[in-house]
């Protein structure tokens, strides 16, 4: 464990060595006094900076300082993260075995409360924890009322916190979505949620090379917000358009294609970014091939299946027009087949990653407009 913590403090020195060189830093001073004592010192600071959104574990502190707060950022000594963690897993299961009611009160001192604060102390410095994920979600959720949007928007920070520590956690991506699948207003997603999970996934892919975790979630919430919006009969009807949400939904894959290829272009060797080209592009084709059938088949899509197969997807391309099946022919040759030979040319150090990426597009390409022609 201890280990694991050494290889992880190398990412979060540089800024933590900043934050404590200012004098705005709030510092948790190094106890001689028992390890439980420790854990209750960092818990009245949890209580005191309950606003975290970044942490990070230090190798040496100054002067035998064991953490810092400087504004929402958290630096944490390495060398108390073992005792912080194993301290704070024993007070939990002490603390639920004695609490029927997992139910959380914020406001007032409780059982849940020092279970939350135990929880987020666990999950600091474990973001895979499987188990203190499953318990927030019961303190979260009652299966009767979605979540409320104060404790959404907490617990969002939160999990944002935990991700920049462990930038490419399964549990802790799967938590987040989790909570938007269940707040309170979120269905269909608003436009701030959308930019914000957008903003923070591409943080977490900074911070974390080939995150396929922090990719799927940027595929689930855009496929979250595009379903949203062709089920919202209210745009079509506020824009006096019936086609207002298909086009705009177009129009966003496409500029997700756009925004995706330029992060490429500086991330070569992130093939997790390259497959996130190649499933917008199946996404955007669905709806073009769908809201363009043939005369005899009038069909709008209601939602973009998780799923696209290209087999599927050329049977119903043979069914549309000229038109449709000239732009999708345009879209790939111009643009995404241009893309991925750009990649081959102008990285020859990644030559082979960059063919495999322009491979996908060419063979995209044949199956789509093979079994086309077969059709015709």
């Amino acid at each position: 464990f201890v280990v694991v913590c050494c290889l992880c403090a190398l990412r979060g020195y540089s800024w933590c060595e900043g934050a404590m060189t200012t004098s705005t830093t709030t510092s948790l001073p190094l106890s001689s006094s028992s390890s439980s004592i420790l854990l209750s010192e960092f818990l009245e600071l949890l209580k005191e900076y309950p606003n975290i959104d970044e942490i990070g574990f230090m190798p040496s502190s100054p002067s035998g300082k064991s953490g810092v707060w400087e504004e929402t950022k958290l630096g944490l000594l390495l060398a108390h993260t073992p005792t912080l963690y194993f301290e704070a897993k024993h007070h939990l299961l002490q603390t639920i075995s004695t609490s029927h009611n997992v139910q959380p009160d914020l406001d007032t001192p409780s059982p849940t409360r020092q279970i939350d604060l135990l929880l987020r102390t666990l999950l600091f410095v474990n973001g895979s924890h499987y188990a203190a994920w499953n318990w927030r979600k019961q303190l979260l959720f009652d299966c009767e009322s979605p979540i409320p949007p104060p404790k959404m928007k907490d617990e969002l920070l939160f999990t944002q916190a935990v991700l920049t520590k462990h930038p490419k956690s399964p549990v802790a991506w799967a938590h987040r979505l989790w909570i938007l699948n269940h707040g309170a207003g979120l269905l269909p997603l608003p436009r701030g949620v959308f930019d914000n999970e957008m903003t923070v996934c591409g943080k977490m892919c900074d911070l974390h090379a080939k995150n396929y975790y922090g990719w799927t979630h940027r595929k689930d919430i855009l496929q979250m917000y595009c379903n949203g919006l062709l089920q919202d009969t209210s745009n079509a009807k506020n824009n006096n358009d019936e086609d207002y949400s298909v086009n705009y939904v177009k129009e966003i894959l496409l500029s997700e294609i756009s925004t995706t290829q330029n992060w490429i272009e500086s991330h070569i060797s992130d093939v997790s970014a390259m497959h996130h080209v190649f499933v917008c592009a199946k996404f955007l084709f669905f709806m073009i091939v769908i809201n363009n059938p043939s005369p005899s088949s009038s069909t709008t899509p209601s939602s973009i299946p998780s799923i696209i197969s290209l087999e599927n997807l050329a049977k119903c391309l043979g069914t549309t027009s000229p038109e449709t099946q000239s732009a999708i022919m345009t879209l790939l040759s111009d643009n995404l087949l241009v893309h991925g030979e750009n990649m081959q040319a102008r990285y020859k150090e990644s030559k082979e990653i960059a063919s495999v990426y322009n491979l996908q597009f060419m063979q995209m390409k044949e199956k789509l407009f093979t079994a086309n022609n077969k059709c015709q």
